[in-house]
């Protein structure tokens, strides 16, 4: 049965400042940390730290997560050990005891020792609270007054192993003792809890019922028939009712049979509360299940669950005091509404849960045009709920939207709107960011903030957010985001130029490993056209930051060279750092390859135009202020003197400051610099900063313009705080001497240094006031790379109707064109400064670079009138165009509205069209991709000519849509029966709730898909081993993911549901995909596995083990042990060969006598005799048990290696470090080795 589809978010805000965090997190508590103790242990865990027990957080969740636990120790006992550099006295010990309800409980048991000198004693007449340990609170045992060096806590394990978030020990005559940490809505732990689950998350504010976010406890693979969740609020709490909301998958999770509300009474027993009334009466799944019973003051509270046929979740519990708050209901963030509104600044977003407070993305509330001196913004709820604090996120540019002089908080009594009681505001004056406003309670359905505008600007807010502290998370603050670089680079300069060798000294205090890395022009390992991430170098930094990178400029690419040096401040390979930065050097490489430079074939998007101007700025610039008798004027060209904007001057070459340079005869730079002493602004301004702007029309109005063109622009641009390059273009009507008053202004790109992985597009028309505007601003419009460290192109074609933008040919977004964008439009390239972000270039070297390769714009052909009479000219086949190495075919495309299928048909006469033109132009790859949409659709089909995947293996048929891109071979269904007229290949999304519950469980919020052929309506079992179909999953990993790409790999889900590993699959990071091959369609799931063994923790294979057997290409020889030591046999040499080479197809060949048929092996070594990898030991026999020898392994490799065509010289290094007889840990070193050659 599928789950019900419901994601409600309740009070779990976005944060966005340049990148998406969430917010309301329930902040760790703080204990005293002994930093004058060393901390050593029996036994810890490798996912976790010693040194956590004692920093000085208490925390029972992953966030932070801060614990040492003993999971999987051997040991029935295990202790942690503080010593001291001298004997200290000790009479308490606070030990804050971690439990996740599964591998990790509260110990049957623990003691407080010392050591006397000769032996660990127990600590003198210890009194501990509560009396047996006791999980997710603190344990504080009391003591007489020890003196010793070392003490500690010794657990005894119950059936789970112990852990413990802190552990401090006092002297209670000089310190103060550790308190019960408890979080504003308590502690939560369970009898049990699913591995994947967290129990902390029942208490923390968002309610959901889907799989992302998966918030929840889960009593999953549970063996108890009851469990129990509890709520510890650290102190007496008055409590007569109690929202219970249970999650409920319809498989393993199911709503239980019944449950019970119980509190600790004074006698410390569990006991029922009195007189449970329940809505609904029996358990419901997915919902809200109230009860209400007689008010009850208790410390802790806790529902026991019964089980069903299946286990119980909850994705919140919320007890409440009915006397002072709202009963609880189902989640609302309520809908909001204002006395005015800018345009495209609705009232909406701020109860949207999405906190950005820059245009990444833009989604605020302003008043912004509003004629009132204030403007208030409403929220009503379905029903009365009890409030006490709002948190006010305000939004401010500098500008026309500033943070108002003052704002009230106030609700709806009766029928007149007060102000709430009580108000107490942190900070006490408005500013931008969130403002913290408590009050005493209120209930009430509608409350509002009435804003008190500051002088001539208006106000805004991205985010307003009113909560019950009794019961909700306390809003919080956004993370503060450095954004100027914490990576100071000292040589060479930025903006130098460079070839050759080159050395780059740096400085990065507190971090430990640093990556360089640069995008790489295409290469044979590489081929894609637009180049790839590569990582150059990995330095650790010395103690006070400094460290060296060593690079070669003439294998990377020619002219715009930028070195992004991305900081951890943890070890590599180790994934608990707390900070991370990035900063980008920005070189000019006169030597190197020359790639992405001067004009390509004209994109798609110009069908019907013609080229009216381009400059791929080959020869000296033209320009001059006014623009008179030059190609370019620097000024935007306002009657009569041109205008500036910014926080830089625009200057031109016969300034004392020329901005502007070509480098190497084909590239533009424009520099912004800091202005040298005594430069005067001519504005008056008083700016210290001088950039360039380049207008294709003059002072006087003439110059360059189109009507209803193309204008586009192959660009590399600066990330620095307060850089703001843009390409963008205004109405010729709007300037001269007979300019209209009415201005319309597109703009193509607009960036902002601070955040290089996103870009906007704005519509403005000045035909008003205030002016209409629409903006496009995302993080997520790059196919590849960000707008700083490579090339692209940014384009914008306008019709009669929309105005479309594109990046790299690729729509990023449209809109509806208007009166005045369908006259004659010019364009200007600049790199200023401001856009209302601070401005701080110190760090930059005081200079920052924009770079641009070529610009052009097309213009409509004539349109030729028909003949006035005569028979009509069939309709013509829609275009097949050569772009590149590729023909592109453009599909007809329709949706079905019932289903949402889009499909892309292709009929019979344009498919011989595109073969033709492929055959002509010597092109063996035809494209058809799906149109850019707002939303994709749920499944993609392509419609082909029945023959089309019947043909010719030389010929590649790449399909791309949202989902999934896929290269079919030409020849994929090629002796395959074909009774209807047309194929189809589908491609969909799955919702990973149609899986089996544990499967859904492991492959958790990763992307599922589903590939399928189907001749006509009837589906093709296809398989053809022949015919490898490479697909492209897109994927952006997590920043744990990231750290450790290679354990991304990929699942075939087979019809029963099973999962088996595909292992060439991987994570490409320039394509930002994961990519694999596949001779058989299926679902298809990306997912993440790190798969480790005990015994391998020292070994030098390590990583190549880990890798290999989370693709599922080695195993252990348990599942906890890999014996690295052991030798590994022939036979099993062979097997693992085979699944890193795949090979299929050749099981007619005979085998060996003393191999059964039935063996595991003996496909593999079937195989490997047809293909003449193996030949056996003589007398038709192999020997499969026999231990491998180097020279075997190395010869049965290179033959493996020469079946697959593969070149030899990739892997001739690779078997001169295997001893005479491979051990299992040499082996898999050597197979990591072929798997990363043959990637």
């Amino acid at each position: 049965m599928k789950r019900q589809s419901v994601l409600i978010k309740w009070f779990s805000m976005v944060v966005t400042l340049g990148l998406i965090v969430s917010c309301f997190p329930i902040l760790p508590a703080a204990a005293a940390e002994d930093s004058a103790a060393s901390l050593t242990a029996s036994y810890t865990y490798h996912g976790d730290r010693l040194e956590d027990a004692n920093d000085g957080i208490v925390s029972y969740d992953d966030d932070p997560k801060s614990r040492w636990t003993s999971y999987e120790s051997l040991n029935p006992q295990d202790w942690v050990q503080f010593e001291y550099a001298s004997a200290t006295s000790k009479n308490t010990a606070g030990i804050y005891i971690f439990d996740d309800g599964g591998g990790i409980k509260a110990p049957s048991a623990y003691d407080v020792q010392y050591w006397n000198g000769t032996d660990w004693a127990n600590v003198p007449n210890a009194t501990k609270s509560p009396a047996a340990p006791t999980g997710n609170e603190l344990n504080l045992v009391t003591f007489d007054s020890v003196s010793s060096a070392k003490f500690r806590v010794l657990f005894t394990h119950s059936g789970s192993k112990s852990g413990v978030t802190e552990i401090a020990f006092v002297d209670s005559n000089t310190e103060p003792i550790p308190g019960a940490e408890v979080s504003p809505l308590g502690n939560a732990s369970a009898s049990y809890t699913f591995r994947l689950d967290q129990v902390s998350h029942v208490n923390d504010g968002v309610v959901s019922y889907e799989a992302a976010p998966a918030n929840r406890w889960t009593s999953y693979e549970s063996p108890n028939e009851t469990d129990w969740v509890q709520t510890n609020f650290g102190a007496p709490k008055r409590k007569d009712a109690v929202g219970i909301y249970l999650f409920a998958d319809g498989g393993g999770i199911k709503p239980p049979a019944s449950y019970d509300v119980q509190f600790l009474n004074e006698s410390n027993e569990w006991v029922s509360a009195a007189n449970q009334v329940k809505t609904p009466a029996e358990p419901a799944g997915n919902a809200l299940n109230l009860v209400t019973f007689t008010p009850v003051e208790a410390q802790k509270f806790r529902i026991l669950f019964t089980h069903s046929t299946a286990k119980t979740g909850v994705t919140e519990i919320q007890y409440v005091d009915s006397a002072t708050q709202s009963l609880p209901t189902e989640p609302s963030a309520g809908t909001a509404t204002a006395s005015y509104s800018n345009n495209g600044d609705d009232a909406g977003f701020v109860s949207d849960g999405i906190i950005s407070l820059n245009d990444f993305p833009r989604n605020r509330w302003t008043a912004y045009g509003s004629p009132n001196s204030t403007d208030w913004v409403q929220t009503e709820y379905e029903s009365t709920l009890s409030k006490n604090m709002a948190g006010v996120y305000i939004y401010d540019d500098g500008g026309g939207v500033k943070s108002p002089a003052s704002f009230d908080v106030q609700y709806l009594s009766g029928s007149e709107w007060v102000s709430v009681p009580g108000q107490v505001r942190t900070p006490a004056e408005p500013v931008a960011g969130l403002n913290l406003v408590a009050f005493n309670t209120v209930i009430a359905s509608k409350y509002r903030v009435v804003f008190t505008h500051q002088g001539d600007a208006k106000s805004g807010a991205t985010e307003i957010s009113y909560v019950d502290t009794n019961k909700e998370p306390a809003p919080t603050a956004p993370p503060v985001v450095i954004v100027e670089p914490a990576i100071e680079i000292i040589s060479p300069a930025i903006g130098s130029n460079v070839s050759g060798n080159v050395t780059i000294d740096f400085k990065a205090p507190e971090m430990k490993n640093v990556w360089a890395r640069v995008w790489h022009q295409p290469d044979e390992a590489n081929p894609d056209p637009n180049g790839y991430d590569a990582w150059l170098q990995n330095v650790a930094p010395d103690a006070e930051g400094n460290g060296s990178i060593q690079i070669d400029a003439d294998t990377l690419p020619h002219g715009p060279l930028t070195v992004i040096l991305n900081a951890w401040n943890s070890a590599e390979g180790d994934p608990n750092f707390t900070k991370s930065t990035t900063s980008y050097l920005q070189l000019y490489n006169e030597g190197g390859v020359v790639w992405k430079q001067g004009l390509p074939a004209a994109p798609p998007q110009t069908a019907g135009m013609h080229v009216l101007f381009e400059d791929d700025f080959t020869g000296l610039l033209s320009v001059s202020k006014t623009g008179e008798g030059t190609r370019y004027a620097s000024l935007k060209p306002d009657w009569p003197n041109g205008s500036e904007f910014g926080e830089a001057i625009f200057a031109d070459p016969t300034d004392a400051v020329n901005p502007f340079a070509i480098l190497g005869d084909d590239h533009l730079r424009i520099r912004v610099t800091k202005a040298p002493d005594g430069y005067a602004d001519p504005q008056g301004w008083n700016r210290k900063y001088i950039g360039g702007l380049l207008s294709s029309v003059g002072l006087d109005g003439t110059g360059i313009a189109a009507t209803n063109g193309y204008f586009e622009a192959r660009m590399q641009m600066p990330a620095g705080k307060g850089a703001w390059p843009a390409f963008w273009l205004m109405s010729q009507n709007s300037s001269g001497p007979d300019h209209l008053p009415s201005t319309a202004e597109l703009d193509t790109v607009e960036a902002y240094g601070h955040d290089p992985s996103g870009a906007c597009q704005a519509k403005h028309w000045w035909s008003g006031n205030p002016e209409t505007h629409q903006t496009n601003c995302s993080s997520t419009n790059f196919a590849y790379g960000d707008n700083a460290s490579t090339w692209h192109t940014y384009g914008t074609r306008i019709t009669e109707s929309e105005v479309i933008y594109y990046i790299d040919n690729v729509e990023v977004w449209r809109h509806a064109s208007f009166e005045q964008a369908n006259t004659p439009m010019y364009f200007m390239l600049n790199l200023a400064l401001g856009g209302g972000w601070p401005i701080d270039l110190a760090k930059y070297g005081d200079q920052i670079d924009l770079y641009v390769d070529y610009v052009r714009v097309f213009e409509p052909n004539a349109v030729v009138q028909p003949p006035a009479s005569g028979p009509s000219a069939p309709a013509p086949i829609p275009a097949t165009k050569v772009v590149g190495d590729t023909v592109v075919v453009e599909p007809s495309v329709s949706t079905n509205a019932t289903t949402g299928t889009t499909t892309l048909a292709v009929s019979k006469d344009v498919w011989k069209q595109a073969q033709d033109r492929a055959a002509a132009s010597g092109i063996h790859t035809i494209v058809l991709e799906a149109p850019a949409s707002k939303e994709a659709a749920p499944t993609y089909e392509l419609k082909l000519p029945a023959d089309a995947l019947s043909g010719a293996s030389s010929l590649t048929i790449a399909v791309k849509t949202p989902h999934a891109s896929v290269e079919l071979p030409g020849d994929m269904l090629k002796g395959q029966s074909i009774a209807s007229t047309e194929i189809s290949i589908q491609i969909s999304r799955i919702d990973a709730d149609t899986l089996g519950a544990e499967t859904k469980q492991q492959i958790g919020k990763h992307p599922v898909i589903e590939l399928t052929v189907l001749n006509g309506d009837k589906v093709i079992q296809w398989n053809n081993p022949q015919a490898p179909v490479r697909v492209r999953i897109p994927y952006v990993p997590t920043a744990e993911e990231l750290l450790n790409p290679e354990h991304i790999v990929v699942w075939y889900i087979d019809g029963a549901g099973q999962i088996h590993a595909v292992p060439n699959g991987r994570y490409d990071a320039e394509a930002k995909a994961v990519v694999f091959t596949t001779t058989h369609f299926s679902a298809y799931a990306v997912t993440y596995v790190h798969k480790t063994f005990e015994d391998i923790g020292t070994s030098a294979a390590k990583q190549a083990i880990e890798v290999l057997a989370s693709k599922g290409i080695i195993k252990g020889t348990s599942d906890n042990h890999f014996s690295p030591d052991l030798t590994i046999s022939r036979a099993d040499f062979v097997v693992l060969l085979s699944r890193i080479l795949e090979w299929k197809g050749q099981k007619s060949g005979d085998s060996f006598s003393d191999v059964s048929t039935t063996a595991y092996y003996s496909d593999a070594l079937r195989n490997a005799r047809a293909l003449g990898i193996v030949l056996g030991s003589g007398n038709n026999q192999f020997n499969p048990s026999a231990s491998i020898t180097k020279v075997e392994m190395t010869t049965i490799a290179k033959r493996a290696w020469a079946a697959s065509k593969l070149d030899a010289a990739a892997i001739g290094g690779l078997f001169d470090q295997l001893g005479n007889t491979p051990t299992r840990a040499e082996t898999a070193e050597l197979l990591y080795d072929l798997y990363r050659a043959r990637s």
